[in-house]
């Protein structure tokens, strides 16, 4: 049985990772922003767009990719 959930995620494919993949991300920002998500409620995304790192088209681009994954993933559980 797959895991689909995104917290479970493996590290290279959670967002901030695939956003510095693509170069649209420095690690440091990318460390800034997580430092910041641990004393807040805000998504990662959110907090990346906000503090002006990553732009929301950008972030979407990424997201729409993760839930094809997640998609493709959830339906795998079923084909069994």
């Amino acid at each position: 049985m797959k895991d689909i959930y995104w917290k479970n995620r493996p590290e290279l494919k959670r967002l901030a990772n695939t956003l510095i993949k693509d170069k649209l991300l420095t690690k440091k920002e990318a460390d800034l922003a997580l430092g910041h998500q641990q004393k807040s409620a805000r998504r990662i995304g959110t907090l990346l767009e906000t503090m002006g790192f990553v732009s929301k088209k950008d972030i979407s681009k990424v997201l729409s990719v993760h839930n094809k994954e997640k998609k493709n993933a959830s339906q795998n559980l079923f084909n069994i």
